[in-house]
């Protein structure tokens, strides 16, 4: 799918980036014992010189990747406190009185909050595995112009859609678009999330680039992408969630917001990096080898020394992390992990068994290795709590020893 054609504006001036080779779908943890070989799929980053957009070429169905889904947004306590701030804005931005629709709720912990200030809140997620928490009114599906239009007719249009680190994961980001811009009211906003490719990938931590991120956008893209689905950005917000990501908001491209003076600023400052020049994408292939190289090497070291390594975290970053590194750890490393999902299941491609953290017996490792590194604080903590000892290492943004516990 979109091999050649720009998924967003349909040119052809594509050009590829890196491969990274085969690689499972980093949240479909197998049980012991299953066989997932068959499951590896591509991954192959690719710009368009075009409109700018960072997208892969054949990105997996959908439904192999989201209708069985093994992420709970309200497991992971850093998430969890996002999610709060995200009700405090939303509840401080508009009144108690708006109907707004969750895009990709998941396990509902955003709607929770959101039902404390708001008279009406909507989700709507495809994973037919999570169970959303008490008193969320969810549908169960993909969000696109069908659905859009079943939840207008079930609930009229809404004032609000948020999506948070859900418009990138769709095949058909200008179809979900397209779908918010019709189910939202004439003055109504679409406030969506996502990881900011400047702050990311273009800094080379190319653990944000799986299958799921099919789109990592720049303003600059993703600009060009709302205008295309009939939308205006109005303004962004810089947050440092996911190791950088931004919050943008837009309208009909007709309705009555103004501009905020943000958004010109980041065009300038995007541009200015030279945003719109294939010289820094083809710069970044070079700086994702060098970490790949990095990382396989740490992992030699480990082996070599015969160190006995835990891994702080299972998360889909760090399946990316290990799948593309050259270097497999030796038998006896495993992955703790918050997830009821992932415990006692296999991180994919990798055959590392993910246990929960009081599962863990702090003296049986001498290193960890932050693979959620976007989560330090919290990592931290979790293995201070278990009692351990020893070298505390990170990947990103560069491979370094963080601490000596």
């Amino acid at each position: 799918m979109f091999e050649a054609d720009c998924p967003a504006c349909g040119d052809k001036f594509i050009e590829r980036i890196y491969d990274f080779g085969l690689i499972p779908p980093v949240n479909t943890f197998p049980a012991h014992g299953e066989d997932c070989s068959s499951s590896m799929v591509p991954l192959v980053l690719n710009v368009c010189t075009s409109c700018w957009l960072l997208h892969l070429s054949k990105p997996p169905k959908l439904e192999l990747m989201f209708e069985n889904y093994h992420y709970r947004s309200g497991s992971i306590e850093g998430n969890v406190q996002h999610l709060c701030s995200v009700s405090e804005f939303l509840g401080s931005r508009f009144d108690g009185s708006k109907k707004i629709l969750e895009v990709g709720c998941n396990d509902g912990t955003l709607l929770k909050f959101l039902n404390k200030k708001f008279n009406k809140c909507v989700g709507i997620d495809p994973a037919k595995n999570l169970d959303p928490q008490a008193q969320c009114d969810v549908f169960t599906g993909f969000f696109d112009m069908e659905s859009a239009k079943v939840l207008s007719d079930m609930h009229g249009l809404f004032d609000v859609v948020v999506g948070l680190n859900v418009f990138a994961h769709n095949i058909d980001c200008v179809g979900m678009m397209h779908a918010s811009e019709s189910i939202l009211q004439k003055e109504g906003v679409l406030v969506i999330e996502v990881a900011y490719a400047p702050k990311t990938i273009l800094k080379g931590n190319y653990d944000t680039i799986y299958h799921e991120h099919v789109y990592s956008f720049s303003l600059t893209s993703l600009q060009k992408t709302m205008q295309i689905s009939g939308l205006r950005v109005i303004d962004i917000e810089m947050l440092e969630t996911q190791g950088g990501s931004v919050r943008v908001l837009a309208c009909k491209a007709d309705a009555d917001f103004p501009i905020n003076e943000r958004v010109g600023q980041v065009l300038a400052e995007e541009k200015k990096m030279g945003i719109n020049n294939i010289e820094l994408y083809r710069s970044l292939s070079s700086t994702i080898e060098q970490k790949i190289t990095a990382i396989s090497a740490f992992i030699d070291r480990m082996n070599q020394a015969k160190k006995r390594v835990l891994l702080a975290g299972a998360p889909a970053r760090g399946v990316v992390l290990l799948n593309t590194a050259r270097s497999r750890f030796e038998p006896g490393v495993v992955a703790a992990d918050d997830t009821p999902e992932k415990q006692g299941r296999l991180m994919p491609g990798l055959n590392i068994p993910v246990l929960a953290w009081p599962e863990i017996t702090a003296d049986d490792f001498d290193v960890a290795f932050v693979l959620s590194w976007n989560y330090e604080k919290k990592m931290i903590r979790d293995l201070r709590d278990i009692g351990f000892v020893g070298s505390v290492y990170v990947p990103f943004p560069s491979l370094k020893n963080l601490y000596q516990l």
